[in-house]
């Protein structure tokens, strides 16, 4: 099953690439400026968190409902935009091995660090936009405490379904 983050990410990231082929450098610097643009928005709504009734939830869960909020509040949209920023970390991959085949080595290689900063930067923040898959995968290879977090998560996720008490 496809999400529209995903499908758009991999269309815009094949785009890129084929645009590549034709105006590497274009195509880089857009690439460039698109995911930071992306990036920035992604950090800029991430910072924003609830002010939680400490009367309706524990001090665990307020915890987690702080962590994970765009997750809880907008989960299609936090899960389309981790998708999506996933889904671009492939056209860097794309766009490294185009210059390297157009033996482009500065512009390879400044593409290359591009993605390995933006990577470490990027991957909190993916498992916060996206924590069912992350800390599922986590428990599934036997992390208690991820185990612990998801559980907490599902209950937060339906004491908020049915009653809408995140402000």
């Amino acid at each position: 099953m496809f999400d529209i983050g995903f499908l758009f990410g991999i269309i815009l990231s094949l785009g890129l690439f084929i645009w590549g082929l034709f105006m590497p450098r274009v195509a880089g610097y857009t690439y460039i400026i698109l995911y930071s643009l992306l990036l920035g928005y992604a950090f800029i709504t991430d910072r924003i968190k609830p002010n939680v009734d400490p009367k309706k939830w524990l001090p665990e869960e307020i915890e987690i409902i702080k962590k994970y909020y765009w997750a809880l509040r907008f989960s299609f949209g936090a899960k389309s935009l981790s998708l999506l920023l996933n889904s671009l970390r492939f056209a860097s991959i794309l766009l490294v091995i185009l210059y390297l085949l157009k033996q482009m080595w500065v512009f390879a290689l400044f593409l290359g660090l591009f993605f390995i900063i933006v990577f470490f930067i990027t991957t909190p923040l993916i498992i916060r936009l996206d924590p069912f898959f992350c800390l599922m995968h986590k428990a599934r290879k036997g992390d208690m405490y991820a185990e612990y977090e998801l559980s907490l998560l599902k209950n937060i996720y339906e004491k908020y379904i049915q009653k809408n008490i995140i402000s």
